[in-house]
């Protein structure tokens, strides 16, 4: 065992992590021996609220994987006060700004979804986890990303994309451990 995953295997130690870096908590996750609920907050702007079965979506596959006694998520319409399109730095502070409680909150690790209008600076980009709890969904670009036969439809790829950003936060990929 090396010295970086000390407080990974006993409910005594707190589990260290890298938390600016998506998967950085991935073994807050998978361990449920200090953080008991998982919960997402999703904060989203007017017309921009994700569909329920993408909220559906993230709690199934969250609990298909992380150990938790409850995985639940919770909505708060937001005015992200912003206007044009959004880079890294401006989303991880936004992140900081509208999050309800901190990522490890007493007994619950926390990831934070937020759906505003606009767009990335980066044209194509319709997601992006931008740290270890944060991100952001752009509603607006995966609208324009549906098809004139609508196939998949953009709630389809609304729920594709939210699920690919979540498996960044789960570890999926830039894996730090």
């Amino acid at each position: 065992f090396s010295s970086s995953l000390s407080g990974c295997f006993s409910s005594d130690e707190l589990i260290t992590e890298k938390f600016g870096i998506p998967g950085g908590l991935v073994l807050a996750c998978l361990n449920s021996s200090q953080y008991k609920e998982l919960v997402i907050e999703v904060d989203y702007e007017e017309n921009q609220k994700p569909t329920p079965e993408t909220l559906e979506l993230m709690v199934e596959r969250i609990e298909s994987v992380c150990q938790k006694e409850k995985v639940t998520y919770e909505l708060f319409l937001t005015n992200f006060n912003h206007e044009g399109s959004w880079d890294n730095d401006e989303i991880r502070l936004k992140g900081r700004e509208t999050r309800d409680a901190n990522a490890m909150n007493d007994n619950q690790l926390r990831f934070h979804f937020m759906f505003p209008s606009g767009k990335h600076v980066e044209e194509n980009v319709l997601g992006v986890a931008v740290d270890a709890s944060t991100v952001m969904i752009f509603v607006d670009r995966i609208k324009e990303s549906e098809n004139f036969i609508q196939r998949p439809s953009w709630e389809n790829i609304e729920s594709s994309v939210t699920i690919h950003e979540l498996g960044h936060l789960l570890g999926l990929v830039n894996l730090v451990y």
